[in-house]
């Protein structure tokens, strides 16, 4: 009985023992917890930035560049398109695809056979027009010889009259004739000169006549009928036979011999000279007025890896108006008015074809080692445009002058020097003395 109390005894002893361990282990547990809770809430606090996290850069030197881009197709230098008249049978062709032609060259001919009977008939109807012309311009110059004949001989006569009357005049001072005799040859010398007066206006008259009759006859306007008629068929016959306005190579032939081109008008002969190639872009109105002849451009045709370089050769003079436009308002860029600009190509080789379309950057101005920072880093207010800098964890403003402006950098003429530490991006927020941190540098 003894020995089974205390073993009881004993077993409640070891059970508190226990307990007392147990609870021993719990308390230092929390208190770990505790300790590690109060490190993490140290650590969190000592390690809070000192200011307000910014991104950061160097100012460097570098070559910028201020450009427009655009987007064109290759065209060859110069072409020549010739679109077929449905009307017109085509009766010769000389060319064929691929061939290399030179200015002057003939292409094809058209069938002219009806033509060719009309030139006859208007050349017959012409020498009939100029036999009736010169035999009424003969009667009529027949009549100016004959009043020039009797203008001569007037005049004869009374030169004749003058000489006798003189004589007269002596002899009738000095009292050897009388004064009948006297008078009688100076009536006849007047009445003479009055003849050649007369016959003076009947050649005046004649030669009027000659002259009205060569310049507005019905002849002389049949005549003149006749000719417009054969020229405009000898014209007509000769435009027949088309020929090359240009040095090139013949990329296209739809005129086939014998046969009339189709009806929809779109029928070509089609030349181009591929010695040289042009790019062809569209320009803004804003654009267009930056752009000058000569500037530089560098081209990147799709598909190809070379780099090919240009110089603008041609700057439209009218601005392409979209159709749509007309009577409608204006709400995209697509809308705007368009300008032509032409760029050479200075190094085209057997890659290019015509119809490839390629990008071009046009060179606008541009500076070899100018310093320059990002575009967003440089803000402006009253006094002017600055930029942040970092010096010693805060955030300093700097007020600049800018030179050359792209899409992503801006040149500093004044203000910066190279290496300065500069916030890329501020937002409004950040003053000017305000401390900052970096928490990475972002490389230019």
């Amino acid at each position: 009985m003894a020995a089974n109390i205390e073993k009881a005894n004993t077993g409640v002893t070891i059970q508190k023992r226990r307990f007392k361990i147990f609870k021993s282990k719990k308390i230092w547990i929390i208190v770990a917890v505790v300790l590690v809770a109060i490190f993490l809430i140290a650590r969190h606090a000592f390690s809070k930035p000192a200011g307000k996290p910014v991104n950061t850069a160097d100012a460097l030197k570098k070559d910028i560049v201020q450009s427009i881009s655009v987007t064109g197709n290759i065209e060859a230098n110069q072409e020549d398109k010739v679109y077929l008249n449905a009307t017109q049978k085509i009766s010769e062709v000389y060319i064929k695809e691929g061939q290399q032609v030179k200015k002057g060259t003939p292409l094809f001919k058209y069938d002219t056979s009806d033509l060719d009977g009309q030139l006859k008939k208007a050349i017959v109807t012409l020498n009939s027009a100029q036999s009736s012309y010169a035999n009424g311009q003969s009667a009529v110059q027949d009549a100016v010889t004959q009043a020039q004949i009797n203008v001569q001989t007037a005049q004869s006569t009374y030169d004749q009259l003058k000489r006798n009357f003189d004589a007269n005049q002596a002899l009738y001072d000095s009292g050897y004739i009388s004064k009948e005799a006297y008078e009688d040859s100076k009536k006849k010398l007047s009445d003479q000169e009055n003849q050649i007066k007369l016959l003076q206006i009947q050649l005046d008259s004649a030669n009027k006549n000659l002259s009205d009759y060569s310049k507005s006859s019905n002849l002389k306007v049949q005549v003149d009928l006749a000719k417009a008629d054969v020229d405009a068929l000898n014209e007509k016959i000769a435009d027949g036979t088309v020929t090359s306005n240009i040095d090139g190579k013949v990329i296209k032939v739809d005129a086939k011999a014998g046969q009339y081109p189709s009806a929809d008008n779109t029928s070509v002969v089609w030349i181009c000279d591929i010695s040289s190639y042009k790019l062809v872009v569209p320009l803004s109105q804003y654009d267009s007025v930056r752009v000058k002849v000569g500037q530089k451009a560098d081209l990147k045709v799709k598909g190809l890896d070379k780099k090919y370089t240009g110089s603008i050769t041609s700057i439209g003079k009218v601005a392409n108006m979209p159709s749509s436009v007309a009577g409608l308002s204006s709400s995209s860029a697509s809308q705007e008015a368009k300008v032509d600009v032409e760029i050479k190509l200075d190094n085209p080789d057997e890659n290019i074809k015509i119809g490839y379309e390629s990008d071009a950057d046009i060179i606008l101005n541009e500076k070899k080692g100018a310093l320059n920072v990002n575009f967003e880093a440089v803000q402006q207010d009253g006094k002017g445009k600055y930029v942040f800098v970092v010096e010693n964890g805060l955030a300093k403003k700097r007020y600049v002058t800018t030179g050359l402006e792209t899409d992503f950098d801006i040149e500093i003429i004044d203000g910066l020097k190279e290496g300065d530490k500069y916030i890329t991006n501020p937002d409004s927020s950040i003053k000017d003395g305000e401390a900052v941190t970096v928490p990475g540098v972002v490389k230019k």
